[in-house]
């Protein structure tokens, strides 16, 4: 028995009304930015990342009077500013954002307090598809995938700081 029917069926034998059909859509993240958070030592990030768990939700804000930056989008985690979306990486999302084109969210998808606070929370920003397998191209395929983050502060089993050059 699917779901919704077992549902319907609890609610018409206790006498309620019956719910109306529904069609629940599926969602894809498409993933249009992947990085750690910039700045997160000046902000409340360190304060807060004891706090802070995988795949929790972050706030966007647009910031276009930030005087260093006309495309700054901040990241809030429960009302508390930690940082930003990087830089080099923001203009096209902050038009996406002043244009109202697609609902922008953002996620933290790794946390490692073991690593400089520059690399302690990896987030993604993401779009959300309606789910249609017969439209899943190589191309939006690759958008599905969430990136693993690669730390370059973190000690490895030598107990040797690793730096690279990318």
């Amino acid at each position: 028995m699917k779901r919704l029917e077992f549902i319907k069926g609890l609610f018409t034998a206790s006498g309620m009304a019956v719910l109306p059909s529904v069609d629940f859509k599926q969602y894809q993240k498409i993933y249009l930015h992947q990085s750690f958070v910039r700045g997160f030592q000046y902000y409340m990030g360190q304060e807060l990342i004891d706090n802070m768990k995988q795949g929790e939700i972050l706030e966007l804000v647009r910031e276009p009077e930030n005087k260093y930056d006309e495309s700054a989008i901040a990241l809030y985690y429960q009302g508390h500013k930690i940082g930003y979306i990087p830089a080099e990486s923001n203009e096209t999302l902050s038009k996406i954002i002043d244009a109202n084109l697609l609902e922008l969210h953002c996620q933290i998808t790794a946390i490692n307090t073991k690593a400089m606070a520059w690399e302690n929370i990896f987030i993604a920003l993401y779009a959300l598809k309606p789910l249609d397998k017969s439209e899943i191209t190589p191309i939006i395929e690759n958008l599905t995938i969430q990136e693993t983050p690669e730390y370059h502060t973190v000690y490895d089993e030598e107990k040797v700081y690793r730096f690279s050059k990318s």
